[in-house]
């Protein structure tokens, strides 16, 4: 059975139209089988996050008074969508209710452990929407919890993936469901522990599970649905000259993610390269538009590919007693990164010194970092700086990038040069 995976974002379902647009792009698939991975609607995610500030300051209140104005929104959108939303608001009142009992069963819930049991209602609230409306169109529909398919470890905001389990138990359960339906909905980002509590897999992850369900049911081929016409050589907000990439190799686009390009996040490839699966990368506002495309085979030359980070840290740890950076060192560092989930983005060795570029994990995170070095360390911080990395980079480019910048930082391998730097771009 051929079925194609498709994603849609937040910024693909955040008003009535762009609603109504998702449903015009499916329904002109009507005669493929397709596995929809939907986010939580625009700015959603951010609305739940005041919810869980308020709901761990306020000493764990009712969970379905505080979300009652976010509840009145997505109704509000399904009446004028032409939803039955007294069936709809009783759906949502009913999880709601089951990630309060999640939370009122778990002993002594740490911070992130109530932050995963809230935040996924709003992948759980956009899905049935969206389903709702797809089926009130004709369109046979069926809903999936994505935590019946994705298992992962216990990590709460950031959790792992046990890929053995998640593999078999998506295969048990999608195709049975195109046995009788040829659309099938389900969330991104979300996922269940082994005690079945609520995890997330890091902000941005629904287009890791989207690659996770497409590398489990051997797609013919995942699409990832923009508000860009496809992966551009650079920010178009930040640069005007930006262009269309048509093709990108599997090797091209991890090293595009790893470098920070925040188009695709940075898991999505390996699943789909490990199967063969073509990833198409297209605009939901142009869907008549081809995107790039993203298999083995590549363009012979790139362009230059801007790839720009603001709130970066540098930072340059040093052994007290000036002795070289050793193994030992290097393995004591990277165990405290390990645990504290710090990103490194470029990083240096020297003989008594190591110096790191980081994306900034806030001031708590990072001051549990440097207290747990330990007393065979000292350090210095730079924060607030912004790191450019230029992939297939010309010299001249770099000279017009880097004119009048303060750089702290440089690393140039044969195709990429990184610079960490005191101001802005432009």
């Amino acid at each position: 059975m051929e079925i194609k995976v498709f994603k849609f974002g937040g910024a693909s379902i955040a008003t009535v139209d762009r609603i109504v647009n998702v449903g015009n792009i499916i329904r002109s698939y009507s005669d493929v089988n397709i596995l929809i991975v939907v986010s939580a609607m625009g700015k959603m995610t951010n609305a739940l996050e005041k919810v869980i500030s308020k709901y761990i300051t306020d000493n764990l209140p009712q969970l379905e008074i505080l979300l009652s104005d976010i509840v009145t929104n997505y109704l509000t959108i399904g009446e004028t969508l032409g939803i039955d939303v007294n069936a709809l608001s009783d759906t949502y009142i009913q999880h709601i209710r089951n990630q309060q009992r999640l939370i009122d069963r778990k002993e002594l819930p740490t911070d992130t452990f109530i932050y995963d049991q809230i935040i996924c209602l709003g992948e759980v609230f956009s899905t049935l929407l969206l389903q709702a409306y797809l089926s009130k169109n004709d369109h046979k529909c069926k809903w999936l919890d994505v935590r019946d398919l994705i298992t992962t470890n216990d990590t709460y905001t950031d959790a792992k993936v046990d890929i053995v389990k998640t593999e078999n138990d998506i295969n048990d359960i999608v195709y049975k469901e195109f046995q009788t339906n040829s659309l099938v909905i389900t969330q991104g980002f979300i996922a269940k522990d082994s005690s079945g509590y609520t995890t997330t897999l890091g902000r941005e992850g629904s287009d890791y599970t989207a690659a996770l369900i497409a590398y489990s049911i051997n797609a013919a081929e995942l699409t990832i649905w923009k508000d860009v016409p496809g992966i551009l050589t650079g920010d178009p907000k930040l640069f005007d000259t930006a262009t269309l990439i048509p093709k990108l190799s599997y090797r091209e686009a991890i090293e595009m993610t790893y470098y920070g390009a925040k188009v695709i996040h940075p898991k999505t490839i390996r699943p789909i390269q490990n199967r063969k699966i073509t990833l198409n990368v297209r605009s939901f506002l142009d869907p008549n538009s081809s995107g790039t495309v993203i298999s083995d085979i590549g363009l012979e030359s790139y362009p230059p590919i801007i790839v720009f980070q603001e709130g970066m840290l540098l930072l340059q740890i040093f052994t007290k007693d000036f002795t070289f950076i050793a193994e030992e060192h290097l393995s004591q560092i990277f165990d405290r990164l390990t645990a504290h989930r710090i990103k490194v983005s470029v990083m240096r060795n020297s003989a008594v010194s190591f110096t790191l570029c980081v994306s900034n994990p806030g001031e708590k995170r990072m001051t549990h970092f440097l207290d747990e070095l330990g007393d065979n360390f000292s350090y210095t911080i730079a924060d607030n700086l912004q790191l450019l990395t230029v992939r297939h980079f010309e010299n001249e480019l770099l000279e017009k990038l880097t004119k009048d910048k303060i750089i702290l930082f440089e690393e140039t391998m044969k195709q990429t040069v990184q610079l960490v730097m005191e101001c802005s771009i432009y």
